[in-house]
């Protein structure tokens, strides 16, 4: 009975592994409580978790290869707080100490490079220069390691097999690509969602997507023999929506102005009268004016029976094109600068279908640069020059612009006649009757 609540009091301690402020992954921990010893290894972010703990004083010990451990003493509560762990590195003469060497193996292309490494011991003194932190994920691949990584050189236990991946024997450029080629299209997808009830054809329609990525160093014999590393991607789009667009369109009687059928949302009959004399139309039929009639011919005929809130349905297609590029370049010059930046581009191009069949064109275009220069004074102190560049361009075309003046034929005065503005003007009825609109040129 008193072991239930010492489990019931159990606590969790929760930390990270870092080495100048970089997360360290592959570091083992072992925490000890009285003759209770706990162990795991910290991941990739470096964060590590004990669970089930006493609530008392423990002994907690870090150990990484190449590293100075960690022992210190922490008091486990409820409340303990994450604790953040910072490595340090062993002085170079204790690492070369622990360092066993091997017999020298048959000459090969992997043991030559390994030799040439060796030769070259002042490289490891200094850590690879860190990069800011969006720059994370595309370090390249010669950048600091740690205890781990799925790559660390030709001689660690990790390295791969001559004949795979990254290893290729008597080559002096890597080059890594990939293609990717996706078609959808609507055979297996729903129907569009109908509000009104009433089943309409499915659209046929598809969406493709390619993508071509290209990698590696870039060398131009005689010109550019030991040029950047770069990175390429392309991604083309092509797709394409059905969607079902339901509304309360204008009857036959009412687009000859009777309205003797109108009533308001509770059910009874709405009069209607005359704002000249103040009395109600005649059998609430109204004169209809040249005005409105020619916006009138824009409005569809009802297409569906028995719905007081939608006559009409109908399906659309609208489609997006977009097209993407990204890129990246990236130079060590000599052990102390980095030169690296980015470039890209995304270009899309959507037409957007209303009710009245009314396609409004959207081209939007997208640009983004920068490149950046790091300088490496010491293991403590690095200094950072960039310069960014973007722009963002958006152009709306409107269905009626240098087509039709919709306004100027009806004869409605005191609207802008510019061609880019030609189309009907735009109006709401409380009815519940669909809006007449289309998009703004912008």
């Amino acid at each position: 009975m008193l072991a239930l609540p010492t489990r019931a009091a159990a606590s969790e301690y929760h930390g990270q592994v870092t080495f100048h402020g970089w997360p360290v992954p592959g570091a083992t921990i072992k925490l000890t409580q009285a003759t209770t010893t706990f162990s795991t290894v910290s991941d990739q972010g470096g964060l590590f978790t004990f669970s089930d703990l006493q609530d008392e004083p423990a002994k907690i010990v870090i150990e990484m290869q190449g590293f100075s451990a960690i022992a210190a003493e922490v008091t486990i509560t409820p409340n303990t707080p994450a604790a953040k762990w910072e490595m340090t590195l062993l002085p170079l003469d204790q690492r070369m100490a622990r360092t066993k060497v091997a017999p020298n193996p048959p000459p090969t292309v992997g043991s030559a490079r390994a030799e040439k490494k060796a030769a070259t011991p002042d490289n490891s003194t200094l850590p690879d220069m860190p990069k800011p932190q969006e720059e994370t994920n595309e370090q390249a691949s010669d950048g600091f390691l740690v205890n781990g990584s799925v790559n660390n050189a030709a001689t660690s236990r990790f390295s791969l097999d001559q004949a795979f991946g990254n290893r290729k024997p008597n080559s002096k450029n890597l080059y890594n690509g990939g293609l990717a080629f996706i078609l959808d299209n609507s055979a297996l997808d729903a129907r569009p969602y109908s509000l009104s009830g009433r089943q309409t054809p499915k659209a046929s329609y598809n969406r493709i997507t390619g993508a071509v990525t290209l990698g590696g160093p870039l060398k131009i014999p005689h010109l550019l023999p030991h040029g950047p590393n770069f990175f390429v991607a392309y991604q083309w789009t092509r797709d394409h929506i059905a969607e079902t667009e339901s509304a309360l369109v204008p009857t036959a009687a009412e687009r000859t102005g009777n309205l003797a059928g109108l009533v308001n949302p509770v059910g009874q009959p709405v009069v209607v009268f005359n704002p000249a004399t103040g009395q109600p139309f005649p059998g609430n039929v109204v004169p209809v004016s040249p005005q409105a009639q020619a916006l009138l011919q824009l409005y569809p005929r009802p297409n569906i029976a028995g719905d007081s809130l939608y006559n009409y349905q109908v399906p659309v297609l609208n489609h997006i094109h977009q097209d993407a590029l990204q890129s990246r370049l990236d130079k060590t010059l000599g052990r102390k600068d980095q030169l690296y930046g980015n470039f890209n581009f995304q270009s899309t191009r959507a037409g957007n279908v209303n009710l009245f069949g009314f396609t409004d064109t959207t081209d939007t275009l997208g640009v983004n640069a920068n490149i950046n220069w790091a300088h490496r004074f010491s293991q403590h102190f690095f200094i950072y020059a960039s310069y960014h560049f973007s722009r963002l361009r958006t152009n709306i075309v409107p269905y009626f612009e240098n087509r039709q003046n919709i306004s100027g034929d009806a004869g409605i005065v005191g609207s802008d006649q510019d061609p880019t503005n030609w189309g009907p003007p735009t109006l709401n009825f409380s009815s519940g009757t669909a809006a007449l609109t289309e998009g703004k040129a912008r």
